[in-house]
């Protein structure tokens, strides 16, 4: 998952959460919303689901998974 940000002043290791992989997926969905942190709102949840692969799988989807859903709530 990567943040964007109106400031160029954020550090790009804050910019990011979770594996980022090197080349950007070309079916990846992205989804992109404000939050207003100076008018006072913030990300006060996040939940993930995952699918963890136990057989027949890449070591990292053995170890990661895949997102099956994310569902972030601002207030």
């Amino acid at each position: 998952m990567d943040f964007s940000f109106n400031n160029d002043g954020v550090p790009r290791d804050c910019r990011s959460f979770g594996r980022i992989e090197d080349d950007v997926d070309e079916d990846a969905i992205v989804a992109e919303f404000q939050v207003d942190g100076p008018g006072g709102e913030i990300i006060n949840r996040v939940e993930i689901r995952q699918e963890i692969l136990l057989e027949d799988a890449a070591e990292w989807a053995c170890r990661e998974g895949y997102l099956l859903g994310l569902k972030v709530r601002v207030s």
